[in-house]
């Protein structure tokens, strides 16, 4: 048994390599912050529609919005209630460039917290904290805070990063049995984006489920599954849910998704503003791409994926599944590819470079994809209980089936929630440092396009740079 001395040296070395480890995230986010805005002192892309709304939120303009912003107004009112009274009391206009994108640095810092947290919950045992996980969710939360589409608009003044603090807060406040207060920032969150509300439906399912996994349990220990009428299991089941305080806990989360329905209905439609371009379709695909990925993002850990996917094709009793698999998919991206005119007529993102580059350049390409998309589809399934994976995957075609547009934005959510739910004390180290490292190779790269890759369009005199 380890001395108390030994203990508390273990316990002030941890806490000394958390308080570097964000302290050395916080100043190189702000340094990045800082040349982010000597480099692009201007608006740029949908900051263009952001950040003209926000300043007239601050002059006391609430009613008067610009029909091209598809969101709802939680950025503007987040950043007028932190600068404002700052402002006031400094007799500083708050409503500047650099200023309003300070909404996100702060985020970016508050979320390395928040996903620190969240893993010690789901991962520390109640039998007492080890040194060894702690290190390893520590590292954990550097690599989600570093996710590199999530990082670099850090430093713009966009909606994504808001949204993932205020999911993040949710779920942590979900993980403390905080159910009202969790709600209530599920709430905030689609005031932020609307499509935010599917991931309060998850907070809010997660919370049946796991009771009535409790209740299967007890069923199956008491064997009485089997010896009930359907109706009596129903009964017992509804009486179980009742006792354990399920309507209460979820009371919160479906007053969110009225108030939603009730929204959509006076809106008529989900997105506010400019619909022309955001109309729902069938697009599934999407699945296929976010699944990649997955992939890329989290391949230090997939090489487990691989050698369990090679004795899957090879075993003789099951390489059915994977080549019914492969002939879904094949069907789906020959009958369901969909192109967005914002991809092909935007050469400012990375997608319109890999669209144009691969899927048209190169014949037959996007069904060279489809064994690697089968293989990402196995590679999250294997990294998920699954519990998790079903509700996960529910979600995520209600998130990216519907929108036309390929954006990695909107994988950034979905990715998150996937990432944190890994098992941390089963990672090794060589895969955390690795994963580290990728995300630090691309957001270098990423800043460094951004910063040096200039053009400009026949039709703007404005500088044009290259981003996710």
């Amino acid at each position: 048994m380890a001395k108390p001395e030994s203990r508390m040296s273990s316990f002030f070395s941890v806490r000394l390599f958390q308080l570097v480890c964000f302290v050395t995230f916080s100043l190189v986010s702000v340094l990045i912050s800082y040349f982010f805005n000597y480099t692009q002192p201007n608006p740029f892309i949908d900051e263009l529609f952001h950040i003209p709304q926000a300043a007239k939120f601050c002059k006391g303009n609430f009613f008067e919005w610009d029909q091209k912003i598809t969101t709802l107004p939680g950025l503007y009112l987040f950043s007028i209630g932190i600068f404002k009274p700052i402002g006031l009391l400094l007799k500083y206009d708050i409503c500047t460039v650099n200023i309003l994108r300070s909404t996100n640095l702060i985020c970016a810092i508050f979320n390395f917290y928040l996903i620190y947290e969240i893993l010690k919950v789901k991962n520390i045992s109640k039998e007492g904290i080890d040194q060894k996980s702690l290190f390893k969710i520590l590292l954990s939360a550097l690599n989600i805070s570093t996710f590199p589409v999530l990082y670099f608009f850090s430093f713009l003044y966009y909606t994504d990063v808001l949204s993932t603090s205020m999911i993040l807060l949710m779920y942590a406040l979900h993980l403390q049995s905080k159910h009202q207060l969790s709600a209530a920032m599920g709430f905030f969150s689609v005031v932020v984006r609307q499509t935010n509300i599917i991931w309060v439906f998850y907070i809010g399912a997660e919370i049946v489920l796991t009771d009535l996994e409790v209740f299967f349990e007890k069923m199956s220990k008491k064997n009485s599954l089997h010896k009930g009428s359907y109706l009596k299991v129903s009964h017992a089941m509804i009486k179980q849910l009742i006792s354990r305080g399920t309507h209460k806990k979820v009371l919160g989360f479906a007053v969110v998704m009225f108030l939603f329905v009730l929204f959509v209905m006076l809106n008529q439609g989900i997105v506010v503003g400019d619909r022309s371009s955001h109309t729902p379709v069938l697009n599934v695909p999407q699945m296929f791409y976010f699944s990649t990925f997955c992939l890329f993002f989290s391949l230090p850990y997939a090489l487990k994926s691989l050698q369990q996917f090679a004795k899957l094709v090879f075993s003789i009793d099951r390489a059915f599944i994977v080549l019914l698999w492969l002939v879904s998919f094949y069907y789906i991206v020959q009958h369901n590819t969909l192109v967005h005119e914002y991809m092909l007529a935007d050469n400012r993102h990375y997608v319109f470079y890999i669209w144009k580059r691969l899927y048209e350049n190169i014949p037959y390409f996007r069904y060279f994809m489809v064994p690697v998309y089968v293989f990402a589809f196995f590679h999250i399934m294997k990294n998920c209980t699954f519990k998790f994976f079903l509700l996960y995957l529910i979600c995520v075609v209600l998130c990216l089936v519907p929108q036309k547009l390929l954006e990695f934005r909107y994988f950034i959510l979905p990715y998150i929630l996937y990432r944190l739910h890994f098992n941390v004390n089963s990672l090794r180290w060589w895969e955390l440092a690795l994963e580290f490292a990728i995300n630090s190779l691309v957001n270098i790269a990423t800043i460094y396009i951004f910063f040096t890759k200039k053009f400009y369009w026949e039709d703007s005199a404005d500088i044009q740079r290259i981003m996710w």
